[in-house]
């Protein structure tokens, strides 16, 4: 289920099992084992990087702020991810010409 909140989000995990949510432009799969986000490298191959669920993300401004410090942390190694595969593929652009 695709969720349009965080809290939402939180919601449908709890009552499902899973869900979905978008989150600074990422697609958040969260299940009850923790939250994962998914990245494309230049070469076609996929990856994903995880976290676990934080201590009481549900019950208090503490565990909520947890939990968007690991989705900000998810969403940063992306882009570091993608920014290195890009890096290196300019690298071999500019060893071979």
């Amino acid at each position: 289920m695709v969720a349009s909140t965080l809290g939402e989000m939180l919601e449908l995990v709890e009552r499902t099992g899973q869900a979905r949510v978008e989150y600074r432009g990422r697609l958040v799969l969260a299940d009850r084992e923790g939250v994962r986000v998914r990245f494309q490298m230049a070469d076609g191959l996929e990856g994903s990087v995880a976290a676990a669920w934080p201590e009481a993300c549900r019950e208090s401004p503490d565990g909520r702020a947890r939990l968007l410090r690991a989705l900000n942390g998810l969403v940063q190694r992306c882009g570091m991810f993608e920014v290195c595969d890009r890096a290196y593929q300019l690298s071999n652009t500019w060893r071979s010409a």
